[in-house]
């Protein structure tokens, strides 16, 4: 006996038997739970693809049960219900989505076993259009047409039809040479599989227009034949259907010229000019195209030519100059046309008379009376006129100083106007003196006359010689300076500036001072004040301001300053004043009230301090190291001291 679960799935069961005499070989079994109380279960059938815009695909079951509510799911939505008849079901064809179907028996219900999925394919469009960048084409000329393919796959067939009819051609272009209005289309029929869709694809229309082909011709012809040699002659062309045309111009067979319709030049004789003329319209027949050939007759010329002279030149203003002309080939009755800076002047003659002025430019131009001449008319040499200015002509004189000292030279500078290279003559009260130069040294008197008498080189000179300014030169006498300097006071007590005062003879507006103390230069001025130190040597050096004197510089004479020091105000010689560092110290035993000052030696306060009956006043000093005064001040009386700072 074989059992099976109800509940359990549907499968096979292998089964044997066994008795005393063996074991027999398993039988296999099919067997189907059942439980009335439960549909059975069916398996979900179709789905698959199906291309877009179709009616979808066939979803159903596997099998059925007789009154067993069959309903279907789409998405986990519910779309129809169906009852079971004992065989396989089908829910019609669906479109794409995900299908599943659940039996109910009106007790229980349970999911058929799978799903049907249901997919849409996109669809294939198959489409071809041709273009060609010739619809318009002349005569006789053939056309690309050209197919643009889309899912045409990897080996399309192509059919092209000319009005109507198959060509025989297969493949992306067809050329041809059309007539006029051809009509021209393809069939594109595509190899690609699956969800294709308007296969065969039939492209659009192209007509072609046929143009008909213009004949091209050009002729040429010249302004002048039979032509002195070195004539320019002009060759126009006329073209016909020529557009906006190209030109090649020719030369004995060489090419010339430019690409205008038109070709100047001077020819050789027997020279053979012919142009080839290109049309730019795009239809035409016989181009480019070439013209008949025109033979040119030269003649020869005659060498025609003018010279021209001045019977004077670099003349002064005002002068009259003729000019004469001397031809060659001029013929019996040339003419001659005069110029002056590029201006006709004067008459047809051979010769012309004017008065220039500087820079003048003067020529001639002839025009020979012979046939065939070289350059006819000619443009003679050009005469450059130099006309030279008649000019004024003056001297200014200077000296290099006026106002000397007696016995000193002075040189005068002659300053020449239009001289050329000039010649000098100098007078002294009238009198000539000096060489023939345009500088005069000599060592005056006082109240002396300087002038000078130039003479210009010039050959166009007015006034000429001239005569200078007149210079009056004064002198002084030389005289001796001193200086002599006081004090203020001296003696001076320990800690009070002093002034030293300099007394000046014969420094002048404004004498210079350097003020020395015991050798070093400490100031300057017409005074001079500091705190001095004991045994101080004072002096001063001036310089003079006045120009004549016997020395500049003189030194005034010597102050020794003596400075009252100590402590002999205050009859207690018990104050110390001291330094170390940059301290000052004062002590004193019994204590001090006053007040302390230190000054430098230019009379400047430094530090001060009120001292309240301290044995012991200390005072930091920030300034540079030096001598510094320190004076002491009570009701008690004065100490005065010298102290070094380091």
């Amino acid at each position: 006996m074989v059992t099976v679960l109800v509940g359990e799935a549907s499968g096979e069961v292998a089964v044997t038997a066994a008795t005393a005499c063996g074991t027999s070989e398993p039988a296999v079994l099919s067997v189907t739970p059942f439980n009335p109380y439960i549909p059975l279960v069916f398996l979900v059938t179709g789905g698959g693809y199906y291309c877009e815009g179709g009616a979808g695909l066939p979803v159903g079951l596997s099998g059925s049960q007789d009154e067993i509510v069959y309903t279907l799911y789409k998405n986990g939505v519910l779309q129809s219900s169906i009852t079971g008849d004992g065989n396989a079901l089908s829910f019609g064809n669906l479109l794409e989505g995900t299908y599943t179907v659940m039996a109910d028996n009106g007790t229980n219900t349970i999911w058929m076993e799978g799903s049907a999925i249901v997919e849409e394919s996109t669809s294939i469009l198959v489409d071809v259009t041709i273009e060609t960048n010739q619809q318009e084409v002349c005569e006789g000329s053939s056309v690309i047409i050209t197919a643009i393919a889309e899912n045409g796959g990897t080996n399309p067939l192509y059919t092209w039809y000319l009005n109507g009819e198959t060509t025989g051609v297969n493949g992306p272009e067809y050329t041809f040479t059309p007539e006029d209005s051809d009509q021209i289309y393809v069939v594109l029929t595509s190899d690609l599989g699956g969800c294709v869709v308007n296969n065969p694809a039939t492209s659009n229309i192209i007509s072609i227009q046929t143009i008909e082909n213009l004949p091209v011709s050009v002729s040429i012809v010249p302004d002048a034949n039979d032509v002195c040699a070195g004539t320019l002659v002009t060759f126009s062309a006329s073209p016909v259907n020529e557009g906006s045309p190209n030109y090649q111009w020719y030369v004995n067979g060489e090419q010339a010229g430019t690409d205008q319709a038109s070709f100047s030049y001077i020819p050789e004789d027997g020279d053979e000019v012919q142009v080839v003329m290109t049309s730019s319209l795009t239809c035409t027949s016989n181009n480019p195209s070439t013209s008949n050939v025109v033979t040119m007759d030269v003649n020869a010329l005659f060498e025609a030519a003018v010279q021209v002279s001045a019977d004077n030149n670099n003349v002064c203003a005002g002068t009259l100059v003729v000019f004469t002309a001397t031809p060659v080939n001029g013929g019996e009755n040339p003419e001659y046309a005069w110029q002056v800076n590029g201006v006709q002047q004067g008459g047809n003659g051979p010769t012309f008379t004017y008065t220039p002025v500087n820079g003048d430019q003067v020529n001639v131009v002839m025009t020979s009376d012979l046939p065939c001449t070289q350059e006819n008319p000619v443009i003679s040499n050009t005469i450059f006129m130099t006309v030279n200015e008649i000019l004024p002509v003056s001297v200014v004189i200077t000296a290099d100083d006026d106002a000397v000292c007696a016995g000193t030279p002075v040189t005068l500078t002659a300053t020449p106007q239009n001289g050329g290279t000039a010649t000098y003559q100098w007078y002294v009260n009238t009198s000539p003196a000096g060489a023939n130069q345009a500088s005069f040294t000599y060592t005056p008197e006082d109240g002396d006359m300087v002038y000078v008498e130039m003479t210009s080189s010039l050959s166009c000179a007015g006034g000429n010689p001239a005569t200078s300014n007149i210079i009056e030169i004064t002198t002084e006498q030389e005289v001796t300076p001193s200086v002599t300097i006081s004090a203020s006071t001296n003696p001076v007590v320990a800690g009070e500036p002093v002034t030293f005062t300099a007394v000046p003879v014969n420094g002048g507006t404004d004498p210079e001072y350097l003020w020395f103390v015991n050798g070093f230069n400490v100031g300057t001025g017409a005074s001079y004040t500091y705190i001095p130190a004991d045994g101080d040597e004072v002096y001063v050096v001036m310089t003079s301001s006045l120009e004549c004197v016997t020395v500049m510089t003189v030194v005034s004479n010597t102050i020794e300053v003596e400075v009252i020091t100590g402590t002999e105000v205050i009859k207690d010689d018990l104050v110390k004043v001291t330094s170390y560092g940059k301290n000052v110290v004062i002590t004193r035993s019994g204590g001090l009230k006053g007040r302390v000052e230190v000054i430098d030696l230019t009379g400047r306060l430094i530090q001060e301090r009120t001292m309240h009956g301290e044995d012991r006043t200390e005072i930091a000093i920030e300034s540079a190291s030096g001598i510094y005064m320190v004076r002491v001040k009570t009701t008690e009386g004065l100490v005065n001291a010298k102290v070094l700072i380091r």
